[in-house]
């Protein structure tokens, strides 16, 4: 029924998923006339989905900072450069909560 769900929301016709899954062909009509009935297009407003974007670029290029601050720290440590690792454990920290706020604000 999942997979079935999943194929009409993509768009297959009713027959094509009845046939792949075995599902009757009354039931996926009444499935798919139920979830188009609250399934609305969402409508961005000029310039959000480029900003969307953008800031998912940030948050993804913050995240891959914080993970490398992380592994220079383990490494820093592990080689005994104490001033090292501790800047660099400080910096993932505060890296890390820069996306958690991102996170609130969006």
């Amino acid at each position: 029924m999942l997979l079935a769900a999943a194929m009409l929301r993509r768009g297959d016709s009713i027959v094509s998923v009845a046939d792949e899954t075995g599902v009757p062909v009354a039931l996926l009509d009444l499935m798919s006339r139920e979830t188009q009935a609250w399934i609305t297009p969402v409508v961005l407003p000029p310039g959000e989905a480029l900003r969307r974007r953008r800031f998912n670029l940030t948050v993804s290029l913050i995240g891959t900072a914080a993970i490398a601050d992380t592994a220079t720290c383990v490494a820093s440590l592990l080689h005994h450069l104490t001033a090292v690792g501790v800047f660099s454990g400080a910096a993932a920290v505060a890296l890390t909560a820069a996306i958690r706020l991102l996170g609130r604000a969006s």
